[in-house]
């Protein structure tokens, strides 16, 4: 029933309790906490990848950007409402483990608007003190941009047909 509105509801009381717990924790703790399980699960079959994310340090010095009660609200966001909320997330998760930084950006091609989901994740997320911010990609250079010269063809060289 994961995907369905009774997955929540038919757990409520320990979801929020769990929810409750991640919230208080310190970095640290929910960091050593996430690494035990890094190392418990590596090699078992779930939702998670565990083997995307390197090494146990990968995924602490990501953790260690958040505050947990930020990361409490979020799994609490997608644990109430996966089905609208699974997707809308911004393409690009950029975290610096030294200076604790963190950043989600969605990225926008010529052309390209936000969806309505998306904007609610921006919002979201900038509600709870993360920041989130929509870059804007210009093609300059490429191939299809409006200022890049294309050779005429009939000045590029043929090979004869033999």
């Amino acid at each position: 029933d994961w995907d369905t509105d009774d997955f929540y509801a038919s757990r409520k009381e320990i979801i929020d309790e769990r929810l409750k717990e991640i919230s208080g924790m310190s970095k640290d703790e929910l960091s050593a906490e996430v690494e035990d399980y890094f190392v418990n699960n590596l090699n078992v079959s779930s939702m998670v990848s565990w083997d995307l994310l390197k090494e146990p340090e990968y995924i602490a010095g990501l953790l260690g950007c958040f505050e947990p009660s930020q990361l409490a609200l979020i799994l609490e966001r997608m644990i109430k409402d996966h089905r609208t909320y699974r997707s809308g997330l911004p393409d690009l998760t950029c975290w610096n483990p030294t200076t604790q930084e963190l950043k989600f950006v969605e990225v926008k091609g010529p052309g390209d608007k936000l969806s309505y989901k998306q904007i609610l994740w921006i919002r979201f997320f900038m509600s709870i003190g993360v920041t989130a911010e929509v870059c804007h990609v210009d093609p300059t250079g490429s191939v299809h941009s409006t200022g890049m010269k294309v050779k005429n063809a009939q000045s590029t060289p043929r090979k004869s047909a033999q």
